[in-house]
């Protein structure tokens, strides 16, 4: 019989961190995620990382937690959130000009730090936004890469001795009279179901949660909040940059390394489940972008996408924006009556530390350890300083720059175990996605280390995939490395993985089949079609579109 201290369910930021917390404090824990590591809501939003300027007018709870923990990310997860910046502009003519006044008296109470500038000032620090504003401030915002943030969570975890299991869904809670005392568990890859017990069980399965709490019959009032993000080809904005007004569609643009997101709508939903992409939201981001910047229409779109968001505890009436972005941990032994269960949601991905530190706090209180919370203290791994140079690292390797800098970029400090399988081993100098610039060492370094099982997995850790050509290029590249370095893989389960990773590419893809993105795609079939005779693959394909 397997027994822990603590079993955790859900391995979005949340249930990674607390992983983390709870293994810090010197308990042993298990991470059980029913899909891949940042497959929900984690994995699906626009990497903002928040100054608080978003929230200081109609949600100051969740600002003033998003000043603090985005400071302190920028400190432990340096290869993850990196502090670009971001100004908020007032569009003349179409943005309330008294909204100036509520937001830089919210930033005073919340503690956000903002700079007021002039509307030239604004313009020689982002040339292409749009040139009829009428106010602008800036604030510390940030971006945050959500795959590699929470795989380096767990990963530290992991080598303080958690045991981190994906792909394996708790299907039920076990129960002893008023008392969760373990789970059982499906483990979709291997198929086979087994039973785990622990002195506490904590649900941070986000959107979710009620669900789990379901298994207890338990009610939490979940309402899931899809938003819509639109991806475009290129940096338009050095920093983030946000809309002077209450939050609204659209009214966000975020730089990625060389892509931006626009985002974001707010729809309250049922399903946790369901979150499709229509048209129109794209249609409205595309819209509500080019109000920021003009460029936004002569843009690629390279895929649009969409997740559901936790929001907790919404009055009747209450709808998307209006219910607040902060957190609750429920303790269900003083709530429901039920001992041995915890549950952590609501938040966002900028506070999910503060959120894992308030559940572990509980957690600790309950089982009487006596261990300080260190995480704010803690590096992840990568974050530690390195003294890598990807000019010295290209000429000692014989790579392309550009391969190593973004290795270094990616990866920072871990970056040296890859240089080190490139000098063991020179075909893994090879590039493997020439989009977004991955080698095969990279490759073979999620799969060894990182629970990296699928094409998707790898490409959500090191982003192969994930650039203009959405895979067309570099899937069957990629497929080769799972095949070669995977332990476990039939050639059947790597077609499988082909034709689900093309899927999933499909998805984001079809709503902005225009112009070059269309040309793009259409040689995506041409290459899946008749490379290697792959009849069948391009058969399901179809199949899956209809």
């Amino acid at each position: 019989m397997e027994r822990f201290d603590a079993i955790i369910i859900g391995g979005g930021a949340t249930g990674a961190e607390v992983t983390r917390d709870l293994t810090l404090r010197g308990l042993k824990t298990v991470l059980l995620e029913r899909h891949d590591l940042s497959s929900g809501t984690s994995g699906r939003l626009h990497g903002l990382l928040h100054s608080g300027g978003r929230y200081v007018v109609k949600d100051k709870e969740s600002a003033r937690e998003c000043a603090e923990e985005s400071k302190i990310l920028l400190e432990i997860a340096s290869n993850s959130a990196h502090l670009t910046g971001g100004l908020f502009v007032g569009i003349s003519g179409i943005d309330d000009p008294e909204f100036r006044d509520l937001f830089l008296q919210g930033c005073r109470e919340c503690n956000v730090e903002t700079k007021e500038l002039s509307p030239k000032e604004a313009l020689q620090m982002e040339p292409y936004l749009n040139e009829d504003i009428e106010s602008a401030f800036y604030v510390n915002d940030g971006s945050v890469y959500p795959f590699r943030l929470i795989v380096s969570t767990a990963l530290q975890a992991a080598q303080l001795g958690a045991s981190i299991r994906t792909y394996s869904e708790v299907i039920a809670l076990h129960k002893d009279d008023a008392t969760v005392t373990g789970v059982r568990v499906k483990d979709h890859r291997k198929g086979k179901i087994y039973d785990l017990y622990a002195d506490c069980v904590i649900n941070a399965t986000g959107v979710w949660a009620g669900e789990i709490a379901k298994l207890a019959n338990i009610h939490i009032p979940i309402t899931p909040s899809k938003g819509v993000m639109v991806v475009i080809d290129r940096r338009l904005f050095t920093r983030v940059v946000n809309r002077l007004r209450f939050p609204a569609n659209g009214d966000i643009i975020v730089p990625h390394i060389s892509t931006a997101i626009i985002g974001t709508t707010s729809v309250s939903m049922e399903d946790p489940d369901q979150f499709p992409v229509t048209a129109e939201e794209v249609d409205e981001m595309i819209r509500e972008g080019a109000v920021l910047s003009p460029f936004v229409e002569e843009a690629r779109m390279v895929r649009a996408y969409a997740g559901n968001r936790p929001l907790f505890g919404a009055e009747p009436g209450e709808e998307g924006r209006e219910i607040s972005r902060t957190f609750r941990v429920l303790d269900h032994e003083t709530r429901d009556g039920v001992t041995g269960l915890i549950t952590i949601t609501g938040g966002k991905l900028t506070t999910y530390r503060l959120m894992a530190e308030k559940t572990a706090d509980l957690v600790a209180e309950k089982l009487c350890i006596h261990a300080d919370c260190v995480t704010h203290k803690t590096k992840l791994p990568g974050a530690e300083e390195h003294d890598l140079n990807f000019v010295e690292v290209a000429k000692k390797l014989k790579i392309p720059w550009l391969l190593a800098d973004r290795t270094i970029g990616r990866w920072e400090a871990e970056a040296k175990t890859i240089f080190t399988s490139m000098e063991k081993n020179p075909l893994t100098r090879l590039t493997a996605c020439s989009c977004e610039y991955v080698s095969n060492a990279e490759v073979k370094y999620t799969i060894d280390k990182l629970w990296a099982y699928t094409l998707e997995d790898i490409c959500k850790r090191t982003q192969a995939g994930f650039g203009i050509c959405q895979g067309g290029l570099c899937t069957l590249k990629l497929a080769y490395q799972l095949f070669e370095y995977s332990k476990d893989n039939e050639i059947a389960d790597i077609q499988k993985a082909i034709i689900d990773f093309i899927e999933e590419r499909w998805k984001g893809t079809k709503f902005v089949l225009w112009m070059n993105q269309l040309r793009q795609e259409l040689l995506n079939q041409s290459v899946f079609s008749c490379v290697g005779n792959y009849d069948q693959l391009h058969e399901k394909i179809l199949k899956s579109r209809k």
